[in-house]
């Protein structure tokens, strides 16, 4: 519980001096630190010591999982309905069996182009995809900042690629990696943070 006097003072000062000044008048003035750095996380509502950045919580191995399962689930709606839009555009060709190879080819290529397409606008508009919204998930640059359309590309083509081609390993790095990036993240930059 927050020291009320500490409250009031910061409460009174808010809008005339900064957080690391109010900070040193109150240590001078003899109240412990950890009512400041408490007092201050109240009245500011951010949970932000004085003179310190946020606390960065990082997404593990697990709950990524989960959220691509949730992604998945959404991409294998969209593919079956291109799959099925397909379909229905070559019913009426009659020597189905000499164009079969074509379509298949061409139904894997848009099913993989709606696949990036979400990813990337998703990430690009919202910091995230759906799978990682439902658990206050975020993708973001390593120095904390927005990601550029240029590095998501990348984190979402090749990075991705390469992190499945190498058996998968490149995905299970985030279960040991420090900063819990997968390899795709390495290669564009990134981090996915927790928001709440």
């Amino acid at each position: 519980m927050p020291n009320e006097q500490v409250m009031n003072y910061l409460r009174e000062n808010k809008g005339k001096f900064s957080k690391e000044t109010m900070s040193e008048q109150l240590k001078q003035s003899g109240y412990p630190e950890e009512d400041i750095i408490s007092g201050i996380a109240a009245v500011y509502d951010d949970g932000t010591p004085p003179g310190m950045a946020p606390v960065v919580r990082f997404a593990g191995f697990r709950i990524r999982f989960v959220a691509a399962l949730i992604d998945s689930i959404i991409m294998s709606a969209l593919s079956s309905i291109i799959g099925v839009l397909l379909m229905l555009m070559f019913a009426g060709v009659r020597s189905y069996g000499d164009i079969f190879p074509s379509f298949v080819a061409g139904s894997y290529v848009a099913q993989m182009g709606v696949v990036w397409a979400y990813n990337i606008l998703m990430i690009h508009r919202k910091g995230a995809t759906i799978g990682k919204m439902v658990f206050g998930l975020k993708v973001v640059s390593t120095d904390g900042g927005r990601v550029a359309i240029g590095k998501i590309v990348l984190r979402e083509t090749i990075g991705k690629f390469i992190s499945g081609i190498i058996l998968c390993i490149g995905f299970m790095m985030v279960g040991w990696t420090k900063k819990k990036q997968g390899l795709h993240d390495m290669i564009a930059g990134t981090v996915v943070v927790r928001t709440r």
